[in-house]
């Protein structure tokens, strides 16, 4: 449970760790997330520069790295990219673009990269029955997040 909380902690930092540009970046891509826009972005990928157009689903942490979790417009799949990697994003205003996956798609690709990289922890926790939780916080991926109460509520 600690490790959690230091893990929690971590990541709070790692978001005050971002530079100004980089938030650029996060504000940009979230106003896209909502507002369902499609974007061309600059990549530095091996020491190459590589242009994508892309449909952005979530903003996640994988590895302790903020990452871009989005659809390749041209091949239709489901990509990750750190948030560093991305050297500028343009919006895209001329092409119309139908998501393919589902959130559901979505979930289960973030639960397929955790499990390529093996670090994965099952976290169960008791709450007291008048606390509000959020089961989705911002920037994280919970795996199927399950909330019961016995007889007494708890």
């Amino acid at each position: 449970m600690l490790h959690l909380f230091e893990q929690e902690k971590s990541t709070r930092h790692s978001l005050g760790q971002l530079s100004d540009e980089d938030l650029k970046k996060v504000e940009t891509l979230e106003r896209g997330i909502l507002l369902k826009k499609n974007f061309e972005i600059n990549l530095l990928e091996d020491d190459q520069q590589k242009n994508k157009k892309l449909f952005p689903h979530r903003l996640v942490f994988i590895e302790g790295k903020l990452n871009l979790v989005a659809e390749d417009i041209y091949d239709r799949s489901l990509l990750h990219y750190p948030l560093t990697e991305i050297q500028s994003l343009n919006e895209i205003f001329d092409e119309e673009y139908q998501c393919f996956f589902s959130s559901l798609q979505i979930d289960e690709f973030l639960v397929a990269i955790r499990s390529m990289n093996a670090d994965e922890i099952r976290l169960v926790l008791k709450l007291s029955p008048q606390k509000e939780i959020d089961l989705f916080p911002q920037f994280h991926f919970f795996n199927r997040p399950f909330v019961t109460n016995n007889e007494r509520g708890e």
